[in-house]
């Protein structure tokens, strides 16, 4: 173990680095969830650090783990049930598919909308009219053309299992 772990530093400069890199993770992750109503809390163990999460839903709160194991520990893998993962990837999905939601329609607005009316009032000096388009990217992630034209216009409580399970894997690719 010595011989595996001789190039790491240990002196106080890389313990000071971890240590900030860990609280300025925290509090991104606390900025972040605290948006929307939700809690993560630290707790240093002797054998490392523990993030709780509350997710609060908008109601009453949703405790994702409610049992704990030390970081990296064998039953670390399997910590979650198969419902506590369907049910947090379920959230996860939906919140995210939620914003992604807000924001191409809000482009798709500006861009088709706003831009576009205004540049049909300003023609070029030889008289013609320009406008943009907001075609996807070539090569992007699978499932881009279903999820932008289709699912993200959808509210999530009408999307299928198939069609969570798309949403799940495009976000994931």
């Amino acid at each position: 173990m010595n011989d595996e772990l001789s190039t790491v530093a240990d002196d106080d400069n890389a313990w000071d680095r971890a240590q900030h890199r860990l609280n300025t993770e925290h509090k991104t992750l606390q900025d972040t969830l605290s948006r929307h109503g939700n809690l993560a809390e630290a707790h240093m163990r002797e054998d490392g650090v523990v993030i709780e999460v509350d997710f609060h839903a908008g109601g009453p709160r949703y405790r994702y783990w409610p049992r704990r194991w030390p970081p990296k520990s064998p039953t670390a893998n399997g910590c979650l049930s198969e419902r506590e993962r369907e049910i947090l990837e379920n959230h996860l999905v939906n919140e995210v598919a939620s914003t992604l939601q807000e924001l191409i329609s809000q482009a798709e607005a500006r861009v088709v909308g706003d831009m576009n009316s205004e540049l049909t009032t300003r023609p070029t000096s030889t008289g013609m009219r320009l406008r943009l388009r907001w075609p996807p990217r070539r090569g992007g992630p699978d499932g881009l053309e279903a999820a932008r034209h289709r699912l993200l216009r959808q509210n999530s409580d009408a999307w299928s299992d198939e069609d969570r399970a798309a949403v799940g894997a495009f976000l994931q690719s």
